[in-house]
């Protein structure tokens, strides 16, 4: 059995992902095999290849996770940070967040998500310590704007 090759995701923006092909460069089979085997996932868009760079830029609806997993099943994905010494630890706590951020929204049949349930935490510890009458205590103040500032629309 055959290793997956591996993809090195380069960037990725909303729609958009770039994964590099390193061992692959310069393989025109490959990527002509890869191109049409792509083109079978319905959330994509449209597919860019570039078998000299190695480079294959994905055009996408949908969400990212979604796209990733779908590509894991073909490739071994890794994400490299610009230093290209492997993900940086932002990344994996974004990556980590969203997943709990889908998970969450799925579960509650996407009348909750993240945001929503951190600032109900905030809001209901806030209101616990004015409960127990620690009005001079910070930490009510904290938590309450913490609450209020997650409630606000993002820009």
């Amino acid at each position: 059995m055959s290793e997956k090759p591996l993809a090195e995701v380069v960037h990725s923006l909303k729609g958009r992902l770039r994964l590099r092909f390193l061992t692959e460069k310069r393989d025109q089979d490959f990527f002509q095999n890869l191109l049409e085997s792509l083109s079978n996932i319905e959330s994509i868009r449209n597919i860019k290849v570039n078998p000299l760079t190695g480079s294959v830029l994905i055009q996408y609806d949908g969400e990212l996770a979604e796209i990733v997993q779908r590509l894991e099943e073909r490739f071994e994905i890794k994400r490299v940070g610009k230093n290209g010494k492997g993900e940086p630890l932002r990344d994996t706590i974004l990556a980590a967040t969203y997943r709990l951020d889908e998970k969450i929204k799925k579960l509650s049949s996407y009348q909750l998500d993240l945001r929503t349930l951190l600032a109900l935490f905030f809001l209901l510890l806030g209101l616990n310590e004015i409960r127990k009458g620690k009005w001079s205590s910070p930490p009510w103040y904290f938590t309450l704007m913490s609450a209020i500032t997650l409630l606000r629309p993002s820009r």
